[in-house]
């Protein structure tokens, strides 16, 4: 392993190859300066324990770290963490969903493969819950909180967490949070199946957004403030409005021609910290701007 690599190293059992560095190549720990000493010994490793891992998952783990030789994924460390609810439901819908996926090109196999469609699926759930959010800071916050138990009720989550505000907003049960998010699936499927593939839309961090307004057009979004249309129901005029939408800014990411100042600056929230709260709060506005 790498940690028994410098131990070894500082033990003075080989030398630095010297292909590897300029400065260090043939040199045993012996021969290095006080200062490069230090920053070996300085040095600091991220380390996470995991429990009640089966074997297959260990095997699993360490196959995934052979083949694509990087570290593990966010959602993969997640994955090793915690083993409640809200991880089961959210990997539960994943694997249900993987035709869906596939259909409309939303993930590779690979992304499959390293979980990138849990790690969505469990955002989709945690709007549901709480709204938009800043992936960096909720994530983790929602496994941990809803790990032991999904409650009825609003509690108040651990303490020094990066919120004062009791979470999530509502508190749906795991199995009205199932129910909505195949109805929210299938509507988007009605509506747009048949364009969603090789759009923008088609990429993870645009179908949030899509997947957000679809929601919010039949169920309101938690927290959503005066955003428009919230529970009005996709159908009719808004069914037509967002197939419009989805189709006109699918052309303008193609061409950028539209003198639309909303789908400008949809254009322009899609560039960038694409998975940050403010960005993801103006796509959604000017989506449901244009469904409307």
């Amino acid at each position: 392993s790498d940690l028994r690599s410098i131990f070894d190293f500082i033990a003075g059992d080989y030398r630095i190859p010297g292909g590897v560095s300029e400065n260090w190549g043939g040199k045993g720990y012996e021969q290095l300066s006080n200062g490069e000493r230090s920053q070996i010994n300085l040095f600091s490793f991220n380390v996470y324990q995991y429990k009640e891992l089966t074997d297959p998952e260990v095997l699993e783990m360490f196959a995934r770290l052979n083949t694509y030789s990087v570290g593990l994924s966010a959602q993969e460390l997640r994955n090793g963490k915690w083993f409640g609810q809200f991880k089961r439901q959210s990997y539960s819908l994943a694997t249900e969903a993987l035709q869906f996926w596939r259909k409309h090109g939303i993930f590779t196999e690979q992304q499959i493969a390293r979980m990138r469609e849990a790690e969505l699926v469990s955002e989709l759930l945690i709007a549901q819950l709480d709204g938009l959010q800043d992936k960096k800071t909720s994530v983790d916050m929602f496994y941990e909180n809803l790990d032991e138990r999904w409650a009825q009720s609003p509690r108040q989550w651990s303490p020094g967490k990066a919120t004062t505000r009791v979470q999530p907003a509502e508190y749906l049960s795991a199995k009205e949070s199932a129910v909505r998010f195949r109805s929210t699936l299938a509507a988007i499927d009605d509506a747009v199946g048949d364009i969603l593939r090789g759009s923008p839309f088609s990429r993870p961090a645009l179908f949030y957004t899509l997947y957000c307004a679809v929601y919010h057009i039949n169920f309101e979004l938690p927290r959503s403030g005066r955003l428009p249309l919230g529970g009005t129901g996709l159908t009719g005029a808004r069914k037509l409005g967002l197939r419009r939408a989805v189709g006109n800014l699918t052309e303008y990411f193609e061409d950028r021609q539209s003198r639309s100042p909303i789908m400008a600056e949809f254009y322009e929230s899609s560039a960038r910290q694409t998975d940050n709260l403010a960005p993801r709060s103006n796509r959604l506005r000017m989506l449901i701007k244009l469904i409307a």
